[in-house]
C-alpha cells in the first residue's frame, strides 16, 4: 500500500512537470502531497485490553493508542449516564483522537461517539511482553483554587472567582506570562500538583501516603461513587461533581429534548 501510493504521486508529479501552464505553487503543494503519501506509518503490534483488541502508532520510541473505546453515549438521552463500551473481537484500530460536540471558532465540531482515551506509553509493547496500556484505577480531581497563576484567567483577564478550565497547567508548567516569582500560598500549590502528578507518574496512586503536603488520601472514583479530589487552598473529598448543573441539563433534555 506504501509503495503503491507514493509510485501513484510520482507519477502525479510526472504528469503536472509536463503542463507549461503549472505554476510553482502548484508544484509545491504536489510535492508536498508526495512527501505526505510516502510517509511510514508504523504500526505497534496487537496488544488486548478489557473487550477489545487494539493496535496503534509508533513513534519516536513511544507507543500511542488513540480514541480507545471505553463507554458509548445513549444518543437518546445523551445527559444519562453511559453504556459500558460492549468490546469486539476484530482489532481495533486506534489511529485517531476523538472530540466530544463542542464550538471551535464557532463552528460545532466533534461527535457523540466520544467516549475515549488516548493512551501513550514510552516503551513499545510487543506480542511477547504483552503490555499493559489500559488503567485500572480512576483518579478524578476539580481543580477550584483561585491564584496568581490560574493560566487561563491570566490568559483572558478573567476576574471571576473559582478556576477554569485549565488553570492548574500554570501550577504545573512555568509560563512567561505568569512571571518568576510565585506568592507563597501559590508556591504551596505547585508543590501539591508536581508532587501529585511526580506521584501518579513513579507509583500509579497520586496520594499513596499522608503528609503535611499532601494531607488527604484520594480516593478512587468508581461506578456507584463518582468521587473527586477537590484542589483547592485546603485538599477535600467530595462526591459527585457539578451535580446540579447535570440535574438541570437531565430534566432540560427530558422535557425538551425530543422537541423537533
Amino acid at each position: 500500500m506504501q509503495k503503491a501510493s507514493a509510485q501513484c504521486c510520482v507519477r502525479l508529479l510526472q504528469k503536472s512537470a509536463m503542463s507549461p501552464g503549472l505554476e510553482i505553487w502548484s508544484m509545491t503543494l504536489l510535492i508536498s502531497v508526495a512527501r505526505v503519501c510516502c510517509t511510514k506509518v508504523e504500526y505497534t503490534p496487537v496488544v488486548a485490553v478489557e473487550g477489545l483488541k487494539i493496535k496503534g502508532l509508533k513513534e519516536n520510541g513511544f507507543a500511542k493508542y488513540l480514541g480507545v473505546p471505553y463507554g458509548i453515549i445513549d444518543k437518546g438521552n445523551p445527559f444519562g449516564p453511559m453504556k459500558p463500551h460492549p468490546g469486539s473481537s476484530d482489532v481495533f484500530e486506534a489511529t485517531e483522537s476523538k472530540k466530544c460536540p463542542q464550538l471551535e471558532n464557532k463552528v460545532v465540531v466533534g461527535t457523540l461517539d466520544c467516549l475515549t482515551v488516548d493512551i501513550y506509553v514510552p516503551t513499545i509493547g510487543n506480542q511477547q511482553d504483552h503490555f499493559p496500556v489500559m488503567a485500572t484505577t480512576v483518579y478524578r480531581y476539580v481543580f477550584s483554587y483561585s491564584g496568581g497563576r490560574n493560566l487561563m484567567k491570566k490568559k483572558y483577564n478573567l476576574n471571576s472567582s473559582g478556576a477554569t478550565h485549565g488553570d492548574e497547567l500554570g501550577y504545573l508548567l512555568n509560563y512567561n506570562m505568569l512571571g518568576d516569582k510565585p506568592t507563597p500560598k501559590d508556591q504551596i500549590m505547585i508543590d501539591r500538583m508536581t508532587a501529585i502528578w511526580a506521584n501518579f507518574a513513579k507509583f500509579g496512586n497520586p496520594i499513596p501516603k499522608k503528609t503535611n503536603l499532601l494531607p488527604n488520601l484520594w480516593e478512587l472514583t468508581t461506578k456507584e461513587y463518582h468521587q473527586y479530589l477537590d484542589i483547592n487552598s485546603q485538599l477535600s473529598m467530595k462526591r459527585m461533581p457539578t451535580h446540579k448543573r447535570m440535574a438541570f441539563w437531565s430534566l432540560f433534555y427530558k422535557l425538551y429534548g425530543e422537541t423537533k
